[in-house]
């Protein structure tokens, strides 16, 4: 936990009291602030109560007097969903930051790296943290954090560099934050209820540039139209900010001009200020697929442009372990293999799953995002059988009537036993039991790592029983 000394003497208020606004609120009273907090639940106003913050309701803040509003980042900021907080701190001209940006304030002679994108952002981040803990580092210890799990205020508060997973929310909150290193992987329709448009949420996400200087590095995706654009836009910039640029993109289209890091059928080619290298994922059983390829392309062009050796950025990639969720075999039984990638809550994280095996037997559905629109020619060709479950249920039957079969399913529970006998029957051809629900979690579940984790148990009693 960080003490947020640097506001020794201010006012702050803190508004959500969830994993980061609880981290917030005690790093600020231990560094020596004044801190008032509010939480919309009465559980989380209690539990931060039991720890000694003092509650107050937005409405009774003093806020001409107050330093500023510290935000958690899913609660809204702008339009007329905006929460009342947000409104008065802005109607008195009182900023609105994030954890990302108060550790930055508290911490500026720290290195700072950030990750942000549609998808992939936190197995970046988790590479890019081991490629750089793993080379002789002159920053000194290397933490990792931030929308991956531990809140930024809560790493470790002696580190030289902290690794940042930055949601789009997130960077709404930042302001003077200034990333040594900075990747923004791609971008696909999400979050546009948040940010107005395709063009809002990409202006949030570019907000990961801020402040970038010389020898500053960004790495940007040109595999899609959003991204493209941005890299066209920091391309010009480093002209005369004096930043490396790198294009990060498959093999046949990554712009050539300047720096690239481009990736194909296994392979990384590297073209930087540093030279030139070659990388290999072929033996990196946990980087499978072009997904996963555009995240150890990002993260090896990231660390060689900040002096990370080139053997040191392959054995790294060699050695990763995948993280939970994200297209994660968890078991395989009879011929058929599982596979947990609940962390697919979009139809383009869905299609990157469904890009990486044949002969699917597709759990798919939850709570669907504006503007989604799924791939019908992929799923097509690779799914056996759609088994439907959640809110999503009814427009997925008819989105996918003639293109595959479909099994209206209502719960993760039915749709994996009907998943798995159906698979068992043709156990030669290497059926692929995969949840990727191309869907958000939280009309059944409280979070994708839950639904993950019913997933998880349910092949789990499968090996169980065939094991007995």
């Amino acid at each position: 936990m960080t003490r947020l000394t640097a506001a020794r003497g201010q006012s702050w208020a803190v508004v959500g009291l969830g994993k980061a606004g609880a981290a917030m609120a005690e790093g600020l009273r231990d560094g020596g602030a004044l801190v008032l907090a509010w939480d919309d639940k009465a559980d989380a106003r209690a539990a931060a109560a039991g720890k000694g913050i003092e509650i107050c309701e937005p409405a009774a803040m003093p806020w001409p007097v107050l330093t500023g509003l510290v935000m958690s980042p899913g609660i809204p900021i702008f339009g007329a969903k905006a929460h009342v907080a947000a409104k008065l701190a802005r109607e008195h001209g009182k900023p609105v930051i994030g954890d990302a940006e108060m550790l930055y304030l508290q911490r500026p002679d720290a290195a700072f790296i950030g990750i942000t994108g549609t998808n992939g952002k936190s197995t970046t981040t988790e590479l890019v943290g081991q490629m750089l803990a793993a080379a002789p580092q002159p920053l000194g210890a290397v933490a990792v954090g931030g929308n991956l799990g531990v809140p930024a205020v809560a790493l470790d508060a002696q580190a030289g560099a902290y690794v940042l997973e930055l949601s789009s929310y997130q960077l709404d909150l930042v302001d003077k934050f200034h990333c040594r290193g900075a990747i923004f992987l791609n971008m696909s329709v999400d979050h546009q209820e948040r940010h107005g448009s395709m063009e809002g949420y990409r202006e949030a996400k570019e907000r990961i540039f801020r402040h970038m200087k010389t020898g500053d590095v960004a790495v940007i995706g040109c595999d899609d139209p959003w991204t493209l654009v941005s890299w066209q836009k920091q391309f010009h910039d480093a002209t005369h900010l004096g930043h490396t640029v790198v294009a990060l993109g498959e093999a046949s289209t990554v712009p050539r001009e300047g720096w690239y890091a481009a990736y194909h059928d296994g392979v990384i080619e590297l073209h930087l200020p540093q030279g030139d290298a070659t990388l290999s994922l072929k033996d990196a059983p946990s980087l499978q697929g072009p997904h996963n390829a555009q995240n150890a392309a990002a993260s090896a062009a990231l660390c060689m442009a900040l002096g990370v050796p080139v053997e040191v950025l392959q054995r790294v990639i060699d050695a990763f372990v995948g993280l939970p969720h994200r297209m994660e075999k968890v078991g395989e039984q009879n011929g058929i293999i599982y596979v947990n990638d609940s962390k697919a809550t979009n139809a383009d994280a869905a299609h990157q799953a469904l890009k990486s095996y044949t002969n699917i037997y597709w759990i798919a559905g939850g709570l669907a995002k504006e503007g989604d629109v799924l791939d019908l020619e992929l799923i097509r060709g690779r799914v056996t059988r759609a088994y439907l479950i959640g809110a999503a249920e009814e427009a997925f039957v008819h989105l996918l009537e003639g293109v595959v079969p479909v099994v209206r399913c209502g719960t993760l529970a039915n749709a994996f036993v009907r998943a798995s006998s159906d698979a068992a029957q043709h156990a030669v051809n290497k059926p692929v039991v995969l949840l990727s629900p191309a869907c958000a979690s939280m009309d059944q579940w409280k979070n994708f790592e839950e639904r993950g984790h019913a997933f998880r148990d349910l092949v789990k009693k499968v090996m169980s029983h065939a094991a007995a």
